[in-house]
Formats: structure tokens, C-alpha cells, sequence
């Protein structure tokens, strides 16, 4: 369970460079800013991270885990409609060969 703490930190990592990519794209494109879902999202993340932390050497406590699995889950479906929303453009030139 120890690797996920390391999984967390580098999708939060992750989606600081996103964020940033995306408002420099979305500053060009005169794209409304839903970058700062990515790091709510990246929030999110942190949350969970220290919900498992808190939690792991508390007896009792195997639904906080389930928890935060939920919420970093749920941090994961908030990021993808937005890195869509930025990023569909690269799709599309790649369609027109």
C-alpha cells in the first residue's frame, strides 16, 4: 500500500504540469480557465493521500481507505472532461494526418 503514496504524488506532479500547459494553451485559444479543476483535482489527490496516511496504523479504519480510493477516483473523472476540453485539438490534427 506504501507504492500508492508515490502513485499520488506523481499524478498531483502530473497534473500541476497539465494545469499549467493548459492555461498557457487555454490563454490562446480564449479558452474560459477550467485548468483550475486540475488543481482541485490535484487537491483532491493530497486529501486522499493523507487520509490513507492518517489512517494506516488505526485500527478499524479499512473504509477510510475505500474513501479515499473514492475520492481519488472521483479526482481522476473531474480531470478527464477537462484535459479533453484543452487537449482535443491534438486528436484532431492527428486524425488529418
Amino acid at each position: 500500500m506504501d507504492m500508492i503514496y508515490l502513485l499520488d504524488l506523481s499524478f498531483v506532479a502530473l497534473l500541476f504540469v497539465i494545469a499549467y500547459l493548459s492555461r498557457r494553451i487555454g490563454e490562446a485559444l480564449m479558452i474560459q480557465p477550467h485548468y483550475k479543476l486540475f488543481y482541485f483535482s490535484a487537491f483532491l489527490i493530497t486529501i486522499a493521500s493523507l487520509l490513507s496516511i492518517f489512517a494506516k496504523g488505526v485500527d478499524g479504519m479499512e473504509r477510510v481507505h475505500l474513501i479515499a480510493l473514492g475520492i481519488r477516483g472521483a479526482s481522476s473523472l473531474l480531470s478527464l472532461p477537462v484535459a479533453v476540453r484543452y487537449w482535443s485539438w491534438l486528436f484532431n490534427e492527428d486524425m488529418r494526418g
